[in-house]
């Protein structure tokens, strides 16, 4: 008999407790949702409970590519490859928002 797999743990509201992001941070996003590839800078411009709007900045352009309906690249629907994320791609923070919110749990004692 195999063991089941740990549930996801959930917030309050019931969503995914994954990692979260604020309105004007840059985080990176990863086209189509493909983690192998090199991800391009980000500022979030809008968000919701599990998504958000991201402003792409693409190289040798001068506007903004907009994307909205991004999941974090650790949301169940990414790694289960659902249809939209194809089209949406995926975000996570970048390695300096990392390091920052990783002393911001050793202050706090987490």
């Amino acid at each position: 008999m195999t063991a089941a797999a740990p549930a996801k743990k959930l917030t309050p509201s019931g969503f995914e407790d994954l990692p979260q992001a604020e309105l004007g941070q840059m985080v990176l996003w990863y086209p189509q949702g493909d983690t192998s590839v090199e991800p391009l800078p980000a500022i979030v411009s809008a968000m919701s409970p599990t998504k958000l709007c991201l402003n792409i900045i693409r190289p040798n352009t001068y506007n903004f590519y907009i994307v909205d309906g991004v999941a974090h690249r650790d949301a169940r629907e990414v790694k289960e490859r659902r249809p939209w994320v194809t089209e949406s791609g995926c975000w996570e923070h970048t390695q300096f928002t990392k390091k920052v919110l990783a002393l911001e749990g050793l202050l706090q004692g987490k």
